[in-house]
Formats: structure tokens, sequence, C-alpha cells
């Protein structure tokens, strides 16, 4: 099959990594693949890794889009994918996957949009029930659930390229939490919690990049709660699952609504205990007490009851986080669905 996917944000993110892994499968598995792009070097300079064409993404170019499948991941790419598709009379098939939690737009250029594409992905349930909460004029049968998953890197446990346990004591519970660093995600919730923990040897490590001046918050409060010495920033690394591998528990304290957070994934797949908020759709995966521990967004006294509870259960509830990633959210079962809505929408 002929396949273009369409990455239109201007930071590297969980959508993108999507995007990523999907081109790099659908490479593996023969298939004709392109990506379009807005020219910032920091994604073009990692897409440019899968050895695929890579286009600048503009009107010009996708008006030159005549057949195959086009894959976007947000309905503003769908409505310019559409308009062209219109104006050039192209046989282009318009895939889009919804990663947001919002409801949907009800305007008629958006009825428009949902009218003419294919097929229309959410990657959870939620993000499903969110969308069609503003009661949208769409045709439900075009509507699909596939849930995000990680690609399984086998070398993940093998080169991590820093021992982030070296200078730090043998009984030392290594927490950790990856992703952007910006309010959203809760970090201030997680310092306060750690705080807390007076009578524990603990070391937490913050892996990621973002807003500066949060970042700053977030250092001031650590000095603050006298904890400097069990936090540590790390920064943004671009493979996270060798600092994953060395950690104890994974804390993923997200206040706003995720579709369907890699993140989370992640140390379920290494067999990590995960502890993270119940009101996104990861709360359709993670069994709190089984494959997880599940606390309210914003309760640092709930996420320090929760960290103290992994302490002594976090490799029972790895165990089963591994064997549930396994065996219903594996890389495989994703991309067959995937696969199966392509060769669909092309018949």
């Amino acid at each position: 099959m002929k396949i273009a996917h369409i990455i239109s944000n201007k930071v590297w993110g969980g959508g993108e990594q999507y995007v990523y892994d999907l081109c790099s499968t659908l490479i593996s598995d023969g298939h004709d693949v392109e990506i379009f792009t807005r020219p910032i070097p920091a994604i073009v300079g990692k897409v440019a890794t899968l050895g695929v064409p890579i286009h600048d993404y503009s009107l010009k170019n996708i008006l030159k889009l005549r057949d195959g499948i086009v894959h976007v991941h947000n309905f503003k790419d769908a409505l310019k994918l559409a308009v062209a598709k219109k104006l050039t009379h192209s046989n282009i098939k318009i895939v889009v996957t919804r990663h947001l939690v919002r409801p949907a737009k009800t305007s008629r250029l958006y009825t428009w949009v949902y009218a003419n594409v294919e097929k229309i992905i959410f990657v959870s349930d939620l993000a499903r029930k969110e969308f069609l909460s503003s009661q949208p004029k769409v045709d439900e049968a075009k509507l699909c659930v596939v849930r995000n998953s990680i690609k399984t890197n086998d070398n993940a446990n093998s080169f991590a390229v820093d021992d982030i346990k070296a200078s730090l004591p043998n009984d030392t519970t290594i927490l950790m939490y990856h992703g952007r660093i910006a309010k959203e995600k809760g970090l201030n919730v997680l310092i306060d919690a750690v705080a807390r923990l007076k009578d524990i040897p603990y070391h937490l490590f913050l892996v990621g990049a973002g807003d500066a001046e949060y970042t700053n918050e977030l250092k001031l409060q650590i000095a603050n709660r006298n904890i400097s010495a069990h936090v540590s920033f790390l920064g943004f690394k671009d493979d996270v699952r060798p600092y994953i591998s060395q950690t104890d528990i994974g804390i993923i304290p997200t206040i706003a609504q995720e579709a369907c957070g890699l993140s989370c994934m992640e140390y379920m797949m290494l067999g990590k205990c995960l502890i993270t908020t119940n009101n996104g759709g990861q709360a359709e995966y993670v069994e709190n007490g089984v494959t997880g521990l599940l606390i309210t967004p914003g309760d640092a006294a709930g996420l320090t009851a929760a960290i103290r509870s992994a302490i002594t259960t976090k490799e029972t509830i790895g165990k089963k986080a591994k064997e549930y990633f396994d065996n219903y959210l594996s890389y495989g079962k994703f991309y067959a669905e995937i696969l199966r809505i392509y060769k669909n929408a092309i018949k």
C-alpha cells in the first residue's frame, strides 16, 4: 500500500512517536511510505532516520497527492486534505487518528470534513465518548477505537548510557517520571507527594524537557521542601527505556485528561509498577491494585500513600502489568488493527 503520514506539530511528543513507530513498521512490512512535515530540524532529523521521502507540509505539496492512504492526526489537517482532495478530484483516502479528549466541533465546515474522511480512529473509549458528547453529525460506522501501543525494544535493558543508581545506597527506591515538563502533567503534586516520604530512602528522576518557567518553579518547590538531594532532572532522552529499566516505580501524575498516554504503557511493557491518575484513557487498561495503581488527580496525600503501597507490591504489580501489555496492548495487535483499517479504506 501507498501511505502518507502528516506530522504538523512543532515539537516532538507522543503523537509524533506514534507516527514514527507506525511508519517504521509499515516500511519493514514492505509498504510505500512518505512523510509530510514542517521544516523543523528536530522533527525532520528524527523522521529522516526512517529513510523514506520527506516533503515540506505545504498546500502545494499536498495538492500533488493523487491516491493511497493519507493518515492525519488532527482535524485541522483532515480539513486541509479534504479540501485538497476536492480541488484535485484525487482518490486519496483520509484516515484520522484522534489523540485528544475533546468534544467534536459541530459547525457545517467540520460536518463536511467528517463526511469526507474514510475512518476516524480514537485511541480510547473515553476519547470517542467525549467526541460524541457534542452530538456531531457523523456516520458512527466510520468511528473505531484502537488503543496506542509501544514498539518493543529488545535491547532496552542492555544499553543504559547512565547508571542512575551508581551513586545511591542499595536500599534506595528509584522513582521516575518521564514526559513533558508542563503544569498539566501534575509534577508539582508529585513533588509534594515525595516530600512526605521522610522515612523512606528514595530518589526521584524527572526525565523530559518543556516549559522553562515551570521547570524553575519546580526547582524552587524542591528547594523549599528540602528534598534537593532526592530529586534529579535528567533532561530530554531520545530513548527513555534504558532509564525505565533501572526504575522501581513509574509515576505519571497527569492532571489533564489524556486519551491514551504512551508513557504509562512504557512502564507496563517493561514490567514496572505504574502509578497514574484515574481521569484519562489509562483507567481503561490499568486495573487498580492489579496492573497498576490509580489515584485522583491533584491528590498529593493519595499519591504518597500509593508510593508507600507500591514499594511493597511493585514486583507483583509489574509482572501483572507486563502480562497485560503482552496479551492486550502489544504493538502487533495495534498494527494489525491499523492495517485492517487501511485495507478497508481503499476497498
